[in-house]
């Protein structure tokens, strides 16, 4: 049961005795409320979040350039035509404060999408910060090695969320990776963590609060 594993690695990280199996079972829901708000954790991230493969994963990368697919994982995947042929795209507030506060802690992030057009994309990279862009067809590890060759950055420094075939070899490849919760299952094989969080519904607001940047604030204006 994970809000039990968690409830117990936390204990451990403060020095406390964690609780026996049978202990946290005949634990009265008072009582275990009581342990759950000493711990200072939002007991949706107890009972959904590993925290103990989360802090793995942050101690063995130093995240220096977060990378992000477009459809289904900034949107939910589905095409938006107006009846000119206008492409439109449906983006999430979350996610973007979450990239616009990254951008000005420092963190670099980029857009990699195998999209037919880039204006809609070009425009909300602009909106948010977002200097490094790239739209079209090229494979995306021949994109994202370009630049880590203009940064003198490695796979171990980057982040990554994909969400289909065509993002596995980054997914395999990137220091840490995520996929959203209707990710395709190849990429949910690849990746190092699958999301809570569907494509373009916080799933970037997620990854970024929960493991690029844990403890951050959900309560930030919009």
């Amino acid at each position: 049961m994970l809000l039990f594993k968690n409830i117990n690695y936390l204990l451990r990280q403060r020095g406390a005795l964690p609780l026996s199996a049978e202990v946290f079972l005949s634990t009265d829901p008072d009582s275990l409320w009581e342990i759950v708000s000493e711990l200072n954790q939002p007991f949706e991230l107890l009972n959904t979040l590993d925290y103990e493969v989360r802090d793995r994963l942050l101690s063995e990368t130093d995240i220096k350039l977060a990378v992000l697919d477009v459809d289904g994982v900034f949107t939910d995947g589905g095409m938006y035509y107006t009846s000119s042929g206008e492409e439109i795209k449906k983006f999430n507030v979350k996610d973007g404060m979450a990239i616009t506060r990254a951008v000005k802690s420092g963190l670099e992030v980029g857009i990699i999408s195998a999209a037919s057009r880039s204006e809609a994309v070009e425009l909300r990279a602009e909106i948010l910060g977002i200097k490094r862009v790239y739209v079209g067809k090229k494979p995306k590890i021949e994109v994202l090695e370009s630049w880590l060759y203009e940064t003198g950055l490695g796979f171990e420094n980057v982040s990554y969320i994909g969400d289909d075939v065509n993002d596995t070899e980054l997914l395999k490849k990137c220091g840490l990776t995520a996929a959203p919760a209707d990710a395709a299952a190849e990429a949910k094989r690849a990746a190092n963590v699958v999301l809570r969080s569907a494509g373009g519904r916080g799933c970037i607001r997620e990854f970024f609060d929960n493991y690029l940047f844990p403890g951050s604030s959900d309560d930030m204006e919009k």
